[in-house]
């Protein structure tokens, strides 16, 4: 999964020029937040209650990575700025 979260944020940054990526992961799958940990994300804080999952709201964890952040983190050198 963390080629895949690689590729993706390669394809976000490089060809789509994107400046920021977001992602939200339940509270309590640290699996998947340790992922977006890796790949540079920082945590963001909590939207607290903002999913209803088997009639319950859940909390959802915020993380974000910014295009500075991930080249700094991957050496990436970006062709849209040299």
């Amino acid at each position: 999964m963390s080629e895949a979260v690689a590729a993706v944020l390669q394809l976000g940054f490089w060809q789509m020029a994107l400046h920021r990526v977001e992602a939200t992961v339940m509270t309590g799958n640290t699996a998947s937040a340790a992922l977006l940990s890796r790949a540079g994300f920082r945590h963001e804080g909590v939207l607290r209650e903002r999913v209803l999952k088997r009639g319950a709201f859940r909390d959802m964890q915020m993380f974000g990575l910014t295009r500075d952040d991930w080249a700094m983190a991957t050496q990436a050198k970006d062709p849209h700025t040299g």
